[in-house]
């Protein structure tokens, strides 16, 4: 994908999933008026805060600072968001269901070489994290997901994103483009650890490009499917012993 398109894939994320996974509250068309409004509100606080978190940093900024910025008292802020921190997760909770419609592309239109969709997948992950504000402010979220594992809502999320790397590996085992002894599922799990690692390094290195990032994950894979490979080769030649 170019870089024109992968600028355009971050913009594009946007709701809309048959999977099933955890959602902030009732469809807005459920609501009555205030409830709107307080929804609205809600929205409204996060969208500030990320915005001050990315350009000063998640710890310079205080909840006065959010109040201030949204022209609303600070009692308000911590009526929605008793901490800093829920305000993350709430982020991390939006953008994880706005990313999901990308994620379906790629499932839904394989290219046909098992690395090149693995690593469109990774792409659509990254989406339209590039400024060092928006690295530095994921290296934050990072941070949470490690101290808040035990979250059902992130548990469900590294589950989602597990599962699309194996309905990709399932798909070119099932055309036979992949060893049919590959344990896809444990193959996945193991890419998305991968995936993991690259996306934190990413966040730590501003000077390393999304182009970067994904020649090395696409080096990593390569390597990955060549050992899987020789496994399989290896297994075989015990047999043959036997």
């Amino acid at each position: 994908m170019s870089s024109a398109n992968r600028a355009n894939t971050g913009k594009k994320r946007m709701g809309g999933s048959p999977i099933a996974l955890p959602h902030m509250g009732k469809p807005a068309e459920t609501l009555g008026l205030r409830d709107r409004k307080k929804a609205q509100q809600r929205l409204d606080l996060i969208e500030v805060a990320v915005k001050l978190f990315k350009k000063r940093g998640y710890e310079a900024v205080r909840m006065e600072d959010i109040a201030s910025k949204a022209d609303v008292s600070t009692k308000t802020v911590y009526n929605y968001f008793p901490t800093k921190r829920d305000i993350l997760i709430e982020f991390l909770v939006a953008d994880r269901e706005r990313a999901i419609s990308e994620f379906r592309k790629v499932i839904e239109t394989p290219a046909g070489n098992p690395i090149d969709d693995l690593v469109r997948l990774m792409e659509a992950d990254i989406g339209d994290v590039l400024s060092p504000g928006e690295r530095a402010l994921w290296l934050e979220i990072m941070a949470v997901t490690v101290r808040e594992r035990g979250d059902e809502r992130f548990r469900s999320y590294r589950h989602m994103f597990t599962s699309y790397f194996e309905t990709l590996l399932s798909h070119f085992q099932a055309a036979g483009k992949i060893s049919s002894s590959l344990n896809v599922a444990l193959a996945a799990h193991i890419i998305h650890i991968v995936h993991s690692e690259n996306f934190e390094h990413f966040c730590m290195e501003p000077s390393l490009t999304v182009e970067g990032a994904l020649t090395s994950a696409r080096a990593q894979l390569d390597l990955l499917f060549k050992a899987w490979s020789d496994d399989k080769a290896a297994t075989g030649a015990r047999k043959a012993r036997k």
